[in-house]
């Protein structure tokens, strides 16, 4: 992360995903506003970057990336950037065997 701490981000299959959907999770309110699910193929897709500028981070260029997400549950619009939009593509691509 920018403040040098180490992410390791752990990926699991939720066999009951109804358990997992937002409107089943109880959130603190003081650390987070609102939860919402996006489908993993929205990360793979190009198009759906809104934006991806290059930063130079430790000497090398990363590109920060922003997607915009119409959430049909709430009407709402998300903005997912940074280091969550590195890690959820990074997965994605992966995933679906995507190539740069």
């Amino acid at each position: 992360s920018k403040h040098g701490l180490c992410v390791t981000p752990i990926i699991g299959l939720i066999s009951q995903s109804s358990v997992a959907e937002p409107s089943q999770l109880t959130l603190n309110a003081d650390e987070v506003e609102a939860a919402f699910a996006v489908p993993l193929e929205y990360f793979a897709d190009p198009e759906n970057c809104d934006s991806a500028i290059p930063v130079n981070w430790g000497g090398k260029i990363f590109l920060l990336r922003t997607y915009l997400y119409d959430d049909p549950e709430s009407g709402r619009q998300f903005k997912i950037w940074g280091f969550t939009a590195h890690v959820v593509r990074e997965v994605a691509m992966r995933a679906f065997a995507v190539h740069n």
